[in-house]
């Protein structure tokens, strides 16, 4: 089974590989129109504790998801 954004550390990199089948459409859209689609390589600028939102790169761009969104992202495995 495919990682999550959410399990990603500061520093490592990704490639998103699809969504979770649970994501609700309009969720699911809207990532791909942030740049959060199959294919694209990620890599996780913040990662604070205590469960606050991450901080990740796509492309120039820079987004903060919360835990419930980016559980959904699946990825191949983190690397640093």
């Amino acid at each position: 089974m495919p990682n999550t954004l959410w399990q990603m550390r500061r520093g490592d990199c990704c490639v998103v590989v699809g969504f979770d089948p649970a994501l609700r459409e309009a969720y699911r859209r809207r990532l791909i129109e942030l740049g959060f689609r199959p294919g694209v390589s990620i890599s996780c600028v913040v990662a604070p504790s205590f469960g606050a939102p991450k901080l990740f790169q796509v492309a120039s761009s820079v987004f903060s998801l919360e835990r419930d969104l980016a559980q959904r992202v699946l990825i191949n495995e983190a690397r640093p």
